[in-house]
């Protein structure tokens, strides 16, 4: 269903960090280095001259923490310097970590 939909608009960006990507859209923007798409997303918004406010800070933080395991793999030392960005937006860090990793059952 999701990949009908993407076939389906006239033009499509792929923005990533898997170096098994297969750049399938129009526009590719691929960076394995990365830790994670959310780092990708913060150059693209940057070059776009698009501002990073709270409610995109928090979301773009989410990424990072779940794509590094909480800054456990694949870390680079970007990863930190974009994470002290958004926390510059007043994002609560302790709360993200505690929706994400402690509200899970121990079986989940």
């Amino acid at each position: 269903e999701c990949r009908e939909v993407f076939e389906s608009i006239e033009d499509t960006i792929v923005i990533d960090h898997h170096i098994t990507n297969q750049s399938y859209a129009d526009i590719n923007y691929l960076n394995a280095v990365a830790s994670s798409t959310c780092e990708n997303l913060i150059v693209v918004l940057a070059a776009m001259n698009i501002a990073i406010n709270k409610e995109i800070a928090e979301s773009l933080y989410t990424g990072i923490l779940t794509d590094t395991g909480a800054f456990r793999y694949n870390v680079q030392p970007e990863t930190f310097e974009f994470a002290g960005m958004l926390l510059e937006t007043g994002i609560d860090i302790a709360r993200i970590y505690k929706i994400l990793f402690k509200r899970r059952s121990k079986q989940k």
